[in-house]
C-alpha cells in the first residue's frame, strides 16, 4: 500500500513527538485562521496540465496558538461509492499538546499521552469505546523518534516503525519492520533547501513508487498549487485558499 498525502504531512509531528503548533509542523506561514483545499484529477496533454473533476475537499481550521481545531474531509461521488463526509475536532490541554481526536464516526478515536512535552504513547480506540491500537514511542539523542512500536489490544506486538534523519533533523528514511523483525517496506525522503519536502520513494517487496512534489503559486510564503506526480505521471492537483486571522 502506498503512502498518502495526509500521511506525509504528517511525518513532522511523527518525527519530532513535540508539538510546537501544527503551522510550524506543516511548513504554514502566518496567522492562519483557515486552509481549503481543493484536489482535482489531473491529466497530462500535448505537455500541458488539464485539470480534471474534484475528487475530495478538505477544510481545516486552526486557533490562535496555531493548532487545528477542526477537520473536515469531503469526497465527491464517483462510480463506486457515493459522496462522503468525515469530520473530527481537536482537543488540547495545557497549551499545545493534543489530547484526542473526536469524529462523528467514533466516540473517543486517538488520545496522546506526554511525559511533559514529550510524546510517549498514543491509544486508538474501537466505536465501542474498547482500545483497538496502542503505540509508544522511543527517542535518539536529538529528541527525534527513533522507533514507533505498535501493539494489539492484547498487548502483542504489531510491527514497528524506524525513523532515520538528514542532518537537518528531517526524516530520510522511514522502514516499517514486521513483528517477524523483517522489512515490509522502506520510504525514501527527499527535500529542497529549504527543508521542503519535494518528493519521496516507497518500495514494498517488488513493488516500487516515486512521487514527486511541485509547488506554485506561493502566497505569504505559503503554496497556493501543488501537483502530485506518480512515478513520473501527473496523479492529483491541490489548489488552496488560506485565509488569516486579522
Amino acid at each position: 500500500m502506498k503512502p498518502t498525502l495526509l500521511i506525509l504531512i504528517s511525518i513532522a509531528l511523527v518525527s519530532c513527538g513535540k508539538k510546537h503548533n501544527d503551522l510550524i509542523t506543516n511548513n504554514i506561514k502566518g496567522n492562519v485562521s483557515q486552509i481549503t483545499e481543493n484536489v482535482y484529477e489531473v491529466s497530462e496533454k500535448f505537455g500541458d496540465l488539464q485539470k480534471g473533476k474534484l475528487k475530495t475537499t478538505n477544510v481545516i481550521k486552526y486557533n490562535d496558538d496555531g493548532n487545528v481545531t477542526e477537520y473536515r474531509r469531503i469526497s465527491m461521488p464517483d462510480s463506486i461509492s457515493g459522496k462522503e463526509d468525515n469530520f473530527e475536532t481537536y482537543q488540547y490541554k495545557d497549551g499545545n499538546r493534543i489530547s484526542s481526536i473526536n469524529g462523528k464516526s467514533h466516540k473517543v478515536g486517538i488520545r496522546y499521552n506526554y511525559d511533559n512535552d514529550k510524546l510517549i504513547e498514543t491509544n486508538t480506540y474501537n466505536d465501542n469505546g474498547s482500545l483497538s491500537i496502542k503505540t509508544k514511542f522511543k527517542y535518539n539523542d536529538d529528541g527525534l523518534i527513533a522507533e514507533a512500536d505498535e501493539y494489539a489490544s492484547t498487548g502483542s506486538l504489531n510491527g514497528r516503525v524506524i525513523n532515520k534523519y538528514t542532518d537537518s533533523k528531517q526524516i530520510k528514511e522511514q522502514d516499517k519492520i514486521t513483528v517477524d523483525n523483517k522489512v515490509e517496506s522502506v520510504t525514501w525522503y527527499n527535500y529542497d533547501a529549504k527543508d521542503m519536502l519535494t518528493g519521496y520513494k516507497y518500495k514494498s517487496g517488488t513493488y516500487t513508487a516515486n512521487y514527486l512534489l511541485k509547488f506554485s503559486l506561493f502566497e505569504k510564503d505559503n503554496w497556493l498549487k501543488l501537483v502530485n506526480y506518480y512515478n513520473s505521471k501527473p496523479e492529483t492537483l491541490v489548489e488552496r485558499k488560506i485565509e488569516y486571522y486579522n
